[in-house]
């Protein structure tokens, strides 16, 4: 009996010594870590880091085990605002009020309205223009349901888990510019949901400066290892499934569906993906994913002109034949220079790189399939917008300014008369 009290005793105290062991090296590391900035080694590699994907980070983002991310409850970044339910808008009640019709439009960061305030949104002004207008007895409630970097994935998820509760009459759906974007990992269908315990630590842990530069690393280990070509996050086909699932589960809890096609600003290419260039390094096969919108140091997301010197420009898309935005802004410097001849030959390789806009095509062709297919109503916004060439509807490649979401209003408010909807 004495023995064993003495052995437990022994084992009590070599895991003590062996836990406080751990603890003390763990925070000498960790020490070590933010004192050195661990953090930053490495940050300009040539690998995406899939890291992005599960969790897009911007300050009214939270993680989420399912949906990778979504909208933090009653969190404001610049000027959007988030209710306490987790939506862009104002508040609102989770049963409806009665004679209320509900609409929610599901989408990414068109839908939300990145770049326009709260009341420059889509939704916003649609409801505004619904309850100002029509005849009809009832009340309309527009509820935004766009989520920054979501896919048709994270869509389908988002409504089955989320928003059939709130028990909408119509839905609004617009996704495909993040579903066609490269990963440096697999496809968005194959990243598990996060159990809790794991995901709770992973939470707990991310506090760390130390976990995070491994778990970087090991990132950039797995994507360093893609193989041109690389996955996107929503192979096309794996898009018209989920859209079509959108579709099937609004119509399950009696809710109509529009569906609206992705407009893209005509002259800038559109530069959302990173370029896949295939390089060899110790005998062994990498991608390097240059970031497009980067041009010698600055990013030129949202500008429509080069302000740092020509020979920067030559030098990029002489490294980088299938650049297309560094061909765009050499073409307008030739331009501006009076080199109408350079100018025309830079715009058409410029639009010949620009596959990331015919990808996109792709994407809008299926949109446009679902549609006949289900009998779906489909708001054409790529022809409408080229429709109006000449008018500024876009502040960067894609999204949509105030002036723009008054016209999807206008396009929904007709669609919603045509088919009986509203007065």
């Amino acid at each position: 009996m004495e023995q064993n009290k003495k052995w437990n005793s022994n084992l009590i105290t070599n895991i003590y010594v062996g836990l406080s062991a751990l603890l003390i090296s763990f925070f000498i590391v960790e020490v070590s870590a933010r004192i050195f900035k661990f953090e930053t080694i490495g940050t300009q590699e040539k690998y995406f880091d899939p890291e992005d994907r599960q969790h897009f980070k911007v300050p009214i983002n939270e993680k989420d085990p399912k949906l990778f991310w979504r909208l933090k409850a009653n969190s404001i970044y610049g000027n959007i605002s988030i209710n306490s339910k987790g939506f862009r808008g104002k508040e609102f009640s989770e049963e409806k009020i009665p004679l209320t019709l509900r609409i929610f439009t599901l989408g990414d960061s068109c839908t939300l309205g990145v770049g326009v305030g709260n009341d420059e949104t889509y939704a916003s002004v649609l409801e505004n223009t619904l309850n100002s207008n029509s005849h009809s007895p009832n009340k309309f409630e527009v509820i935004n349901a766009g989520v920054a970097g979501y896919t048709s994935l994270q869509g389908l998820r988002f409504l089955k888990t989320e928003i059939v509760k709130y028990k909408p009459d119509l839905v609004i759906v617009q996704f495909g510019f993040n579903d066609y974007v490269y990963t440096g990992g697999t496809s968005d269908k194959y990243i598990p949901n996060k159990q809790s315990l794991p995901f709770i630590l992973d939470g707990m842990l991310g506090k760390s400066h130390f976990y995070r530069f491994v778990k970087r690393r090991l990132n950039h280990i797995v994507s360093g290892k893609t193989l041109y070509p690389p996955n996107r996050r929503v192979e096309i086909g794996d898009f018209q499934q989920n859209m079509r699932g959108i579709i099937t589960i609004a119509q399950e809890v009696g809710a109509k569906v529009i569906l609206l096609t992705l407009p893209i600003r005509p002259d800038v290419p559109l530069v959302i993906n990173p370029i896949p260039i295939p390089f060899i390094e110790n005998g062994k096969t990498y991608v390097e994913w240059l970031r497009p919108g980067f041009l010698d140091g600055k990013n030129y997301y949202k500008e429509s002109d080069f302000n740092g010197p020509t020979s920067v420009l030559e030098s990029a898309v002489q490294r980088y034949p299938s650049w297309a935005l560094a061909h765009y802004f050499l073409a307008k410097k030739y331009e501006s220079a009076g080199d109408k001849a350079s100018a025309e030959r830079e715009y058409a390789l410029a639009r010949e790189a620009d596959t990331d806009r015919k990808v996109i095509r792709g994407y809008n062709a299926v949109i446009g399939e679902l549609a006949t297919e289900t009998g779906t109503p489909l708001i054409e916004l790529v022809s409408i917008f080229e429709s109006r060439k000449g008018e500024k509807f876009f502040g960067d490649e894609r999204h949509t300014n105030a002036k723009a979401n008054k016209l999807i209003a206008q396009e929904i408010v007709k669609i919603l008369k045509g088919h009986q909807f509203i007065n």
